[in-house]
Order: C-alpha cells, then structure tokens, then sequence
C-alpha cells in the first residue's frame, strides 16, 4: 500500500514472495502439487521475470491467468481494471511477457465464459487482521489478508 515507486530493497524484498509461497506449499503434501505456479508466477516469455529468470517455453503455463487475476479484481492501491482492460494487457503482453500460444488460447475464450466463473464465486475483500489474533508473537504482525 505504499504511495509512490518501490526502492531497489523494497522490490527485492517483495520478489521473495515468489519463493517463500512455494517453500510453504512444499511443505504440505496436499498441496505441495501447486509449489512450481507460486514459484515461477512471475516469470516472463522474456526471461526478465523471477525468482529464475526462466524463457520461453520453459515458463509454466499459469502466467497468463496470474496477468488476467492481477487486474481484475479490487487492490488496495488501485480498484479492477475490468475484464476488458486485462484482455488487452494480456494481447500487449503475448510473445514479451507471455508465451504466444497460451496467450492466444486464453483470449479466445468468451466473455461469457469469464461471466460465468465471476457468478459462481463471490469476490473477496481485503481485510485486516490484527497482531491480537495470533498473538505477540506471530510474524504476521498487522498483515492484511483475503477474507472470503
């Protein structure tokens, strides 16, 4: 929620969240399957994402749906951009950011597809739980989390 541009540390501090996601998510067996998306979710076609810098076809095929996710719903620095407006970056981004051939699959799907799965769930908010919760102790501190 900062105003204004990150620092050199803040950014890198921020890239960790890659990593750490998937050191979690490899420690529980359940869903230990879903380590590599929260891993290389922001890897790029161009090879100037991270946490690895991964190219081409050898960035997991999720990219696009985290590009679509990232502008659509409300942020607490910013409200959605629409539907719309995501289909647009993600033409922006096919073949520098995101691979051609999944970009081109993602954007023929029809807006009554997206329609529907926007129905079927309910948004979430941002909400903020407080350091009470978890007790002094918590390294959550006063993070803000996604309430459903």
């Amino acid at each position: 929620t900062k105003n204004g541009p990150l620092d050199e540390d803040e950014f890198t501090e921020v890239q960790l969240h890659a990593s750490v996601s998937a050191s979690i998510l490899e420690r529980i067996p359940t869903l230990r399957h879903l380590a590599p998306g929260a891993r290389y979710h922001h890897e790029r076609w161009d090879g100037m994402g991270y946490p690895e810098g991964l190219k081409g076809d050898h960035i997991p095929l999720l990219a696009v749906s985290d590009s679509y996710d990232a502008t659509t719903p409300n942020r607490a620095y910013r409200p959605s951009r629409g539907h719309h407006v995501a289909m647009d970056e993600i033409a922006r981004g096919t073949g520098v950011q995101l691979g051609p051939r999944v970009a081109a699959a993602f954007l023929s799907l029809p807006d009554h597809f997206f329609n529907s799965i926007r129905r079927a769930r309910p948004p979430l908010r941002v909400g903020r739980v407080q350091r009470a919760a978890f007790g002094s102790e918590s390294a959550y501190g006063d993070a803000q989390f996604l309430v459903g």
